[in-house]
């Protein structure tokens, strides 16, 4: 019976890290060949305003469906409310690795362990929230938009 918990759960993680990673070659591949190369990396403000609007509502609508929609909502399925809020930020702000580029800059290793603490933490926020709300992803889905957008 255990066994069958630890496989489910795996189970949860690998593909919400798999939807992750999907969703940022997405994003990485539209940037390149799509927008740099059609304006040679130079875009006009309006631009930049609708494309930073549309990344930031792709972001958010896909970060909160993959982490609190679809690992917390497994975990809650299996696991008691504070472990699954626990374990989902974990992964959350674990996702946040991506920035090792900064490794090279003179505080890099603080910058990603500080984007990944605040990652996590935010995770707790949200996946708490969004277990309060009835499990609705739209207010814990605004937030993010809000701050990045904002």
């Amino acid at each position: 019976m255990g066994f069958r918990r630890l496989e489910k759960w795996r189970t949860y993680c690998a593909l919400g890290f798999v939807l992750a990673i999907f969703h940022n070659a997405i994003g990485l591949a539209f940037s390149i060949f799509v927008l740099g190369v059609r304006h040679g990396f130079y875009l006009p403000l309006y631009v930049h305003i609708l494309v930073y609007f549309a990344a930031f509502l792709l972001i958010s609508v896909s970060e909160e469906g993959v982490f609190r929609g679809y690992i917390l909502g497994g975990l809650l399925k299996r696991y008691g409310e504070s472990a699954s809020i626990f374990f989902s930020s974990l992964l959350f702000g674990l996702y946040h690795l991506f920035y090792l580029y900064l490794l090279d800059w003179p505080f890099g290793t603080i910058m990603i362990i500080n984007q990944v603490f605040l990652s996590f933490t935010a995770g707790l926020f949200l996946a708490y929230f969004y277990c309060k709300t009835g499990r609705n992803l739209f207010r814990p889905g605004e937030l993010p938009f809000q701050s990045m957008f904002l």
